[in-house]
């Protein structure tokens, strides 16, 4: 399973810029061609979210 780790060595970025281009951060300046990048590499990698922690949130609401 591939993590964000892996996505950011992948891409060439931090991890941090992964996580927030991954979350849909708006408040992150980054351009396009580094956000297709990472996306590129998550898809390559068949990165998903954990699954774990979106059934905490949907229980929690």
């Amino acid at each position: 399973m591939a993590t964000i780790k892996d996505i950011a060595k992948q891409a060439g970025v931090s991890i941090a810029t992964v996580s927030r281009v991954l979350n849909y951060d708006e408040t992150l300046s980054v351009g396009d061609d580094t956000k297709k990048r990472i996306f590129e590499a998550a898809e390559k990698l068949s990165y998903t979210k954990h699954k774990r922690k979106q059934q905490k949130e949907k229980m929690q609401k």
